[in-house]
């Protein structure tokens, strides 16, 4: 649920806005071009006439001055008599209905068209030229840092997990796991439960903003562990199966920290589980739940209906699970 609001969420990816916003451009484009197009289609095919008139109080020279700001991108580069309509072409296009265009001359009456032809040029197509480069250069920049991106590491990841196993369990170990299978102390006994206090912790690749890794060590070296090693996880599917095989040459306890804050997916679940299995019940993991980060200098305790939710989840596959819950204003928060 929260990966697709966040699939569809403009803020969340940029992607989706680039697209939406270099199509719009391209319709700029498109229109501009057809503007332009029929433009000069008519001037060679038909003999138009070009005049103005105005109900504002518009003399002449001002309507001149205006032109004259007007042309000021391409009046540097083409002469005068093609960049904008002069002084006397402006007033021998005036026109006056009651009486009417007979009096005006040619030459003034087609004077406007290269100024009317290189306006859509430059305040049409040109802008929209520009934008749509820079939407095109900026979706190609996204989408070559995406990959690295946290929510398409966890879409990859989901794809890539095997959902149905071939390998049976061994026969002496079953899942059909009871409550009284399930361990859950309080975390100021869970330093008990190892001979040796030392702990290696797999944290998600994913978490955004990262907590510093000192405060996790100094919040589990509180519950009785010293780290002896940071492991990423859910990087991808090759890594955690890796992590996995490696799992039953180490010593100690496995934490696995988990954002609480976030529901319960499959192969999240499947993966503790997969410890469970990988230890042999040699030790019992543990699950360290964090809530929503705020900054990396800390690390926030879980809202209790998360963590219910977590462990009844667990519960049901797992056993011999250790739950460490940061509290709030804890002394490993202070530097």
């Amino acid at each position: 649920m929260d990966i697709t609001r966040n699939v569809l969420n403009l803020k969340e990816n940029p992607l989706l806005f680039y697209s939406l916003f270099l199509g719009t451009q391209l319709f700029g484009v498109a229109l501009n071009l057809g503007l332009i197009t029929i433009t000069v289609f008519k001037v060679t095919t038909a003999d138009l006439a070009f005049g103005w008139q105005t109900t504002l109080q518009l003399g002449t020279e001002k309507l001149y001055s205006l032109t004259k700001i007007v042309a000021l991108p391409w009046s540097w580069l083409l002469p005068k008599s093609i960049a904008y309509p002069s002084l006397e072409s402006i007033e021998g296009t005036r026109i006056i209905l009651k009486e009417g265009i007979h009096y005006l001359a040619t030459e003034n009456l087609i004077s406007w068209w290269p100024f009317l032809l290189l306006s859509l040029v430059i305040y049409g197509l040109l802008p929209r030229l520009i934008l749509a480069l820079g939407a095109l250069l900026l979706e190609k920049l996204k989408i070559s840092r995406y990959p690295n991106a946290p929510n398409f590491l966890r879409i990859t990841a989901r794809m890539q997990t095997p959902v149905v196993s071939t390998q049976a369990p061994p026969p002496n170990q079953t899942n059909n796991f009871t409550d009284t299978n399930f361990l859950s102390l309080p975390n100021q006994q869970a330093g008990s439960h190892t001979p040796t206090g030392v702990a290696t912790l797999l944290i998600p690749v994913d978490l955004k903003p990262a907590p510093n890794p000192q405060i996790v060590e100094r919040y589990l070296q509180s519950q009785g562990y010293v780290t002896e090693r940071t492991l990423p996880i859910f990087q991808n599917y090759d890594s955690d199966q890796k992590i996995l095989r490696s799992l039953s040459s180490l010593e100690g306890l496995i934490i696995v920290a988990i954002e609480a804050w976030m529901a319960p997916i499959t192969e999240q679940l499947k993966f503790i589980e997969s410890i469970c299995d990988a230890k042999k019940s040699t030790f019992p993991i543990g699950i360290l739940f964090l809530g929503r980060p705020i900054t990396a200098e800390s690390i926030e305790p879980p809202r209790q209906q998360d963590v219910l939710m977590w462990q009844e989840k667990i519960a049901q596959k797992n056993r011999d699970v250790l739950y460490f819950t940061p509290q709030k204003n804890g002394e490993y928060n202070q530097p």
